[in-house]
C-alpha cells in the first residue's frame, strides 16, 4: 500500500482474512488451491511491508528491517511473477489451454530470474 505501517497491517488483516475464507470455501476444488491462496500470499506481503516501514522508522532493528525488505522484494519480484501464471495454468482443464498459458509461466520465470539477478 505504501501509505503507512498501520495501513499495511489493516490491509494485511483484511486481505489475509479474505484469502483464508476463500481457501475454506473452495468446496473440494483442489485445482483452485493455488489461485485461492493468492490473497493469503498478498496479505502476508502487506504484513512484511509493515516491517519494512518500521525498519525505516527505526521501530525495529536495522537487521529486521533489512530482512523484511529482502522478503518483500523476493515476494514481489520472484514469487509473484512465477506464482500467478502457474496458478492460472493449474486451473486450465484442457491440454490445449494449458499450452496457451505455458508461455506466460516461462515469461514470468524469465522475468523473475532477471529481477533476482538485478537484486543480487
Amino acid at each position: 500500500m505504501c501509505f503507512s505501517p498501520q495501513a499495511d497491517l489493516v490491509g494485511g488483516v483484511v486481505i489475509t482474512g479474505i484469502g483464508v475464507d476463500v481457501l475454506l470455501h473452495r468446496d473440494g476444488r483442489n485445482s483452485h488451491i493455488a489461485l485461492s491462496a493468492l490473497p493469503v500470499l498478498l496479505g502476508l506481503h502487506q504484513f512484511v511491508e509493515a516491517f519494512v516501514w518500521w525498519g525505516l522508522q527505526g521501530h525495529v532493528s536495522a537487521g529486521a528491517g533489512r530482512a523484511a525488505m529482502w522478503v518483500y522484494l523476493s515476494i514481489a519480484f520472484i514469487v509473484l511473477p512465477i506464482f500467478v501464471p502457474t496458478a492460472v495454468l493449474l486451473l486450465e482443464p484442457t491440454t490445449r489451454r494449458r499450452w496457451m498459458i505455458a508461455p506466460f509461466v516461462v515469461i514470468g520465470t524469465a522475468v523473475a530470474l532477471l529481477l533476482l539477478a538485478a537484486m543480487l
